[in-house]
């Protein structure tokens, strides 16, 4: 593979690519640099409570309304150490391809909530299937007690039953709309009466809430229950459809290929729903590699984060900067806006994010002033969590730039710029413009050289996709 095809994959599969990295995989083949993408994320490593969290008692009714208070607080202050650990997962560990599809499926069944024990057992639950088999994915995420929550299934009982779980189970979690009636909706709202969580955040079954009458789902009459609901909407090919149109776009191109989902639904669908092959195609094929594709797609505000960490190995001595910089970009890991997830490709981009966006290398990488103008208010609680910062603020960073150093070093100066675009761009950088800024900072040391013209390739338009 050309070091153009290794950021491709490395930012598509990942989180980007350091230089070193880059020019230690130039030249291997393909099969064997997607093999070890794979072996790297082999294990699973859960992100970890400590007792005391895992102790905690969510019984709100028995607490008074400080200590309730209290709670939420110290709550929402625990999430943005979790929501740390996992960008700091996504930015430096070796398993980035577990993590881009634990994003991935963040997504894809996204939820919140107050409390973190929850929120950290869901997304643990997405973590260790992540690259495994759906089937058992879907499983155990409709028993989840975060979803269950979230979508209302508590309030699930026979004599009244909801249908908001059923329906977005089938409408956003499998079939997409379109492929379900009302009525089968309705019907299946009743074989998941009496999936309920309890205070200690196991799922239980409920038999008294439970209808076990007769039932009518995809044209089959039964007394189904839940499992069965989910095998049936498994059996149906749109299911494979549906998630592979998701990863191909996630993945490709949000520009869909109508063909060669069909071809990954099928590669899906026979290897009965496991992960591992898709992405394995995805990764292998030519197309993938086409340059139709490459830098075809704005990175998301998570992307951009984790790709500038990945790259600097930034370090943050107040974790409250990252959670601070996802609030103005519009994207807080473990706080999705709502049950469809996140925008994606140019809903990112407007007129105040593209300049945010562009200034943000020199916020982080020199530790500029924070231009504060999120896309929406921040809330009482968030207020809580950001109020000491203001527009005259600095973000604090240690940045590594020994990596960049020895790398680039082994260029001359007129080749210099050219080189750096080829590491943190994914489109070509015109000539003319490589000259420009070598003219521009010719009389500067090397490592302002560097340090500048870093940032000038990373303040444009060009760094915003991969």
């Amino acid at each position: 593979m050309n070091k153009n095809e290794i950021k491709h994959l490395y930012w598509r599969a990942g989180f980007g690519i350091k230089p070193s990295q880059l020019e230690e995989l130039d030249g291997k083949s393909r099969k064997k640099i997607v093999a070890g993408l794979f072996e790297n994320s082999s294990e699973y490593s859960p992100i970890q409570l400590g007792k005391e969290w895992e102790m905690e008692d969510y019984d709100r009714k028995k607490m008074s309304k400080a200590k309730r208070k209290e709670l939420k607080k110290k709550h929402r202050l625990k999430l943005v150490n979790v929501n740390n650990e996992w960008l700091t997962r996504m930015s430096f560990g070796k398993d980035f391809l577990r993590e881009k599809m634990t994003f991935f499926w963040h997504d894809h069944f996204p939820s919140s909530f107050i409390f973190v024990k929850p929120i950290v057992l869901q997304n643990n639950t997405l973590r260790q299937h992540a690259l495994g088999n759906f089937r058992e994915l879907l499983h155990a995420i409709a028993k989840d007690p975060l979803m269950l929550v979230y979508l209302n299934n508590q309030e699930n009982k026979k004599n009244a039953p909801n249908e908001n779980f059923a329906r977005e189970v089938m409408e956003l979690f499998t079939l997409g709309e379109g492929h379900y009636t009302e009525n089968d909706i309705k019907e299946a709202a009743r074989a998941f009466t009496g999936w309920q969580t309890n205070l200690s955040l196991d799922f239980k079954f409920r038999t008294e809430l439970h209808d076990s009458g007769t039932k009518t789902i995809f044209g089959k009459t039964g007394k189904f229950g839940g499992e069965d609901v989910i095998n049936m909407i498994l059996e149906n090919k749109q299911t494979a459809r549906y998630i592979a149109e998701k990863l191909y776009k996630f993945f490709v191109n949000e520009q869909g290929d109508a063909e060669k989902v069909e071809h990954l639904a099928t590669i899906f669908y026979d290897n009965d729903y496991e992960i591992q092959p898709v992405l394995e195609e995805i990764f292998l094929s030519d197309w993938f590699y086409d340059a139709q594709h490459i830098g075809s797609k704005i990175k998301s505000p998570i992307e951009l984060l984790a790709g500038l960490n990945k790259s600097f190995d930034l370090e943050f001595p107040d974790v409250k900067a990252h959670i601070l910089a996802q609030k103005i970009l519009g994207q807080i890991l473990l706080k999705p806006p709502n049950v469809a997830g996140w925008p994606s490709g140019r809903a990112w981009i407007d007129s105040s994010s593209l300049l945010y966006r562009m200034k943000l290398p020199q916020l982080f990488l020199l530790g500029k002033e924070i231009p504060i103008k999120a896309k929406e208010e921040f809330d009482a609680a968030e207020k809580g969590l950001f109020g000491k910062y203001s527009k005259k603020d600095k973000v604090i960073t240690r940045v590594n730039w020994e990596d960049a150093t020895a790398y680039f070093a082994q260029f001359s100066r007129e080749e210099r710029i050219q080189e750096m675009a080829e590491v943190y761009w994914n489109v070509n950088l015109p000539v003319a413009i490589a000259k420009g800024l070598t003219n521009k900072f010719s009389t500067l040391n090397d490592e302002e050289f560097l340090k500048l013209g870093t940032l000038a390739l990373l303040g444009m338009p060009e760094y915003q996709t991969c």
